[in-house]
């Protein structure tokens, strides 16, 4: 071995040099086998420009699709700091279940650039990274007009500040108005129909087949299947991981036919957070959760129930239990769903970081969006085993390993070569001992210094340095 592989001649080097890469080319090839699913899912990095700036990710969808495929969609959004490497398990994990995937790059995060205005018209002075979809809305739309993606069932997620992202996107796609609301509305203003607030809890197609006549019912209906066609291609559910759903869950008053209201975001909506996720665990329990679910302050959220809102009545009723029921064997998880009034809260033993790469929460993610965008309805448990993404992660690690352990033959490769031979120095050329300690502690103080006032300066509220 000493023969073949040593550090004492050039090609004693080269070969170790070879060896490893070897290995970094097998376990890339053996990773992206199974990220792709054994070559059975497509990925493609593409940018949209839908605001004069570059939205990048990654487009996921099975292999063989053509535009006679219909698949539930899911548009995922990194959170501050990250990019969307960070989530591909979820995207990888997904796509390998017949769901078309948009794995984004949040404007500004990755090769995305930054708009000078957002979805929500937030201008360069008037810009809150908190209050804005990031271009997780723009991905939604781009999601649209994919022939193979069911328009009808599309969902987003997001992941810490992902998750404000994507809720975000949700709030503002989907609204308060309840499809009844918009009925009424249509009665109230396109056909004269006085609406009062006891109308508001009956059915607007029961209130129009006992107050319009014969041609002007028949225009209701085709106005109606104008309605349903864009309301059904709102997003139809959203799955928060370490959240509090501030901005999607608080309930909103409304005007409806001229009446103030209470509403809920019109979206299905599962809250995932880690029991070590500080800051966020809380929430699952908290007011704000029971306020907007109808639920007494007194009473305890069960998690993992689906609870069904009731927005004109005021009440909330459990109509299912995660990982039990499913929307083909309970028709109330079917008709929340159907409705977008579908509500749940989760629990996972996980750290806010762990939550991203966690077989777990993946496999968490998976049976949610089975149910409520209706990819595999019959199946209610996905075991964090019959995940791969971790197998994955692990050859690339290897990889890694590969690639920094390289860098020792190539450094000695470099000293056994003439061309390079004089950049190394001479033990009479370098620092005496004395010295070089010296040298060491007059670094190690001065950083100590330097951080410790740098510190201070950010905690005054000062800069170290300012630029106009």
């Amino acid at each position: 071995m000493k023969r073949y592989f040593n550090f004492s001649t050039a090609t004693g080097c080269k070969r170790i040099i070879y060896v490893l890469l070897a290995i970094i080319l097998v376990t890339a090839f053996i990773a992206q086998l199974i990220s792709t699913s054994g070559g059975r899912i497509k990925v493609e990095k593409i940018s949209i420009d839908s605001r004069g700036a570059l939205l990048s990710g990654e487009l996921y969808y099975p292999v063989g699709t053509t535009d006679e495929d219909k698949y539930p969609a899911v548009v995922i959004v990194p959170g501050a700091g990250a990019i969307n490497y960070q989530l591909r398990s979820f995207a990888e994990e997904l796509a390998k279940r017949n769901y078309v995937v948009f794995n984004i790059n949040a404007y500004g995060s990755g090769y995305s650039e930054t708009p000078v205005y957002n979805e929500n018209d937030q201008g360069i002075l008037e810009y809150n990274i908190f209050g804005t979809p990031m271009g997780c809305l723009d991905a939604v739309d781009f999601v649209r007009t994919l022939n193979f993606v069911d328009h009808e069932n599309i969902g987003v997620m997001g992941h810490s500040q992902g998750s404000r992202r994507s809720g975000y996107a949700a709030l503002m796609d989907c609204g308060y108005y309840t499809f009844n609301d918009i009925m009424l509305t249509v009665l109230a203003e396109d056909f004269g129909v006085e609406i009062s607030r006891e109308d508001l809890a009956l059915d607007a197609d029961d209130i129009a087949a006992e107050r319009l006549d014969e041609r002007s019912l028949s225009l209701y209906f085709k106005a109606k299947e104008s309605e349903k066609a864009n309301y059904d291609t709102m997003i139809k559910s959203a799955c928060l991981i370490g959240s509090t759903a501030q901005y999607v869950n608080p309930r909103q008053t409304v005007n409806v036919c001229g009446y103030e209201v209470q509403r809920n975001c019109q979206v299905n909506l599962c809250i995932i957070n880690g029991q070590f996720d500080y800051g966020y665990v809380g929430f699952n329990n908290s007011d704000d959760v029971k306020n907007a679910w109808y639920i007494n302050t007194s009473d305890d959220v069960i998690q993992g129930a689906y609870y069904s809102l009731d927005d004109n009545a005021g009440t909330s009723t459990v109509v299912g239990t995660f990982r039990e029921d499913t929307v083909d064997s309970d028709p109330a998880l079917a008709e929340a769903i159907e409705n977008r009034t579908l509500r749940a809260v989760l629990l996972t033993k996980e750290t806010h970081s762990k939550e991203f790469f966690s077989s777990k929460t993946t496999s968490m993610v998976i049976d949610y969006f089975n149910q409520s965008l209706g990819a595999d309805t019959a199946k209610a448990v996905t075991s964090p085993g019959e995940t791969r993404f971790v197998l994955r992660e692990f050859f690339n690690f290897i990889g890694m390993l590969a690639m920094l352990a390289m860098l020792f033959p190539l450094i000695r490769l470099f000293t056994l070569t003439k061309k390079y031979s004089t950049c190394v120095a001479d033990r009479n050329t370098l620092l005496s001992e004395n010295n070089a300690k010296a040298g060491s502690l007059f670094v190690m103080i001065a950083t100590v210094l330097l951080n410790a006032y740098a510190i201070y300066l950010t905690n005054s509220g000062k800069a170290l340095i300012s630029f106009s």
